[in-house]
């Protein structure tokens, strides 16, 4: 059962400080969460989880992405670059499994292969999900009706309460997907190529 769960790997990631790279990603994956909830909560007619919504479009991205991911992950795993840094451990911007502690850190084929496959799992799941969403949420929406609760001036429903929540951590897990594939192109189209420099020789 371990197997399965094995890209989540990528959520113990640490930097040199010890800190989780995880931490990098919360500025900007909350500017993108409220600027994309509130326009689905003003906005009317604003189509989040019904049929062609919010859900469902992104939903169809990532399945494509999917193979994506996979490709990317096949390709890195078996690059044959010669002279280059890509299985020493990483110098600049270290990165360790864990703590890190008297431990070198991991090479840049070992971050880029294990951020893909955390993509992938990540990717398909939500594109399972989307699914999932998209068939079972008029039956949700009449199994929680429209019952409400007054407080102080607020009028709070628990179909308000559920969409806008469910709102939340569907944006969420999305920005985090678009801002970890931007890391991943990154390692992909500049740093996995770089070479070490060697003191006295010609690069």
């Amino acid at each position: 059962m371990y197997f399965i769960l094995y890209p989540l790997n990528y959520l113990r990631l640490r930097n040199e400080r010890g800190a989780l790279i995880l931490w990098r990603d919360v500025i900007p994956v909350s500017v993108i969460t409220l600027a994309v909830v509130l326009f689905f909560e003003l906005v009317p007619g604003a189509n989040f989880y019904g049929k062609d919504g919010f859900v469902e479009r992104t939903g169809g991205v990532t399945s494509t992405l999917t193979g994506f991911y996979i490709a990317g992950l096949l390709a890195v795993a078996t690059f044959t670059v010669t002279q280059t840094a890509l299985d020493q451990p990483i110098k600049v911007g270290p990165v360790f499994l864990g703590k890190g502690d008297a431990r070198e850190s991991l090479s840049r084929r070992e971050y880029v292969c294990i951020m893909f496959g955390y993509l992938s799992a990540l990717s398909l799941g939500y594109s399972l999900f989307s699914a999932l969403a998209g068939a079972s949420a008029g039956a949700i929406a009449n199994v929680v009706g429209d019952s409400s609760v007054i407080i102080g001036r607020i009028i709070v429903t628990p179909h308000g309460v559920i969409g806008c929540g469910g709102e939340i951590a569907v944006v969420v897990l999305v920005s985090h997907i678009a801002l970890t594939t931007g890391y991943g192109l990154y390692y992909l189209t500049k740093k996995i190529y770089e070479r070490e420099p060697t003191l006295g020789k010609k690069r």
